[in-house]
């Protein structure tokens, strides 16, 4: 699957009126085949569709630049029955 910012031509800050637009233009700038930029256009005119895009497709960087968050090692010797459940109480 194709980022479709990048389809568009567009960038993620854009408005949700502005992507009919931003598909006419991508259609007449051949940026994409028919088929991608009307795939980017129903992506990106759902609001539910448009935020799973948005984690999918981070802005402003490529997948292999992402820097990922490690989490410590776990030690596979913990019991949790050691934790004061108590400790982190918010209520």
């Amino acid at each position: 699957m194709k980022n479709p910012y990048e389809v568009l031509g567009i960038s993620q800050d854009l408005p949700m009126n502005k992507i009919a637009p931003a598909m006419a233009i991508a259609m007449a700038k051949k940026k994409g085949t028919p088929q991608e930029i009307q795939i980017a256009k129903q992506q990106l005119s759902s609001p539910e569709r448009r935020l799973a895009a948005d984690f999918t497709f981070l802005s402003g960087s490529d997948s292999e630049s992402v820097n990922c968050i490690l989490l410590p090692d776990v030690d596979e010797t913990l019991d949790v029955k050691n934790y004061d459940v108590n400790k982190y109480d918010s209520f």
